[in-house]
């Protein structure tokens, strides 16, 4: 199985020139209500500055403050407004190039966050992404509730999101990996190819 062929794309920072998840909470919430939410949450960024608490913890943290009691229907209106007149901006032209050759070699192509799903699903939709993961938030009866959906999808839960699209049988394909954090590194280093933080710049 090893003529067939994966590749597995970070988002922030790697397909685009930075985090997304704050300037998403800017556009949707405003400035004020943001940073009131930073101001609030700062503790537990520290914490995690700090590792003393996970990155769930402080990111949920932050999430819940936002979403909960928010309805499903207005963060999809905002979602699409942030794709089409923010999002799509800040795009490393390079990496999208790397995506469409993989596309034209009929790769299995992976987009793999700890992005939001509200925004992140949708603009892999647009790019035509065999598989998509990302943080899910989770809602009831059309409303969000402040909290994930399983864990964020950071660090080590990445490969555990990819053992599950490919029944732990990843080492059988022949797989590329870009990334640029060390939370990415934990699928990075199971990659034949790798391409990581100033590697993307030489795509």
């Amino acid at each position: 199985m090893k003529n067939k062929v994966i590749a597995i794309f970070d988002f922030d920072g790697t397909i685009t020139k930075g985090d997304t998840f704050i300037p998403f909470l800017f556009y949707s919430f405003g400035p004020w209500r943001t940073l009131c939410c930073l101001i609030y949450c700062s503790p537990y960024i520290l914490a995690y500055y700090l590792k003393l608490v996970s990155n769930h913890h402080a990111k949920e943290k932050m999430v819940y403050f936002l979403f909960n009691k928010l309805e499903v229907k207005n963060l999809k209106f905002s979602s699409e407004k942030f794709i089409k007149y923010k999002l799509n901006r800040h795009l490393r032209k390079n990496v999208i190039d790397r995506l469409k050759w993989h596309q034209r070699q009929n790769h299995i192509t992976v987009l793999i966050s700890a992005s939001l799903d509200v925004y992140i699903e949708p603009w892999a939709k647009k790019f035509n992404f065999s598989f998509v993961e990302s943080t899910v938030l989770e809602k009831q009866k059309n409303i969000y509730t402040g909290k994930f959906k399983g864990n964020n999808c950071y660090g080590i839960e990445k490969v555990y999101r990819l053992e599950n699209i490919f029944k732990k049988n990843i080492s059988n394909y022949k797989t590329y990996g870009y990334g640029d954090s060390l939370g990415d590194k934990f699928f990075i280093d199971l990659c034949d190819y790798r391409y990581f933080k100033k590697d993307l710049s030489k795509l």
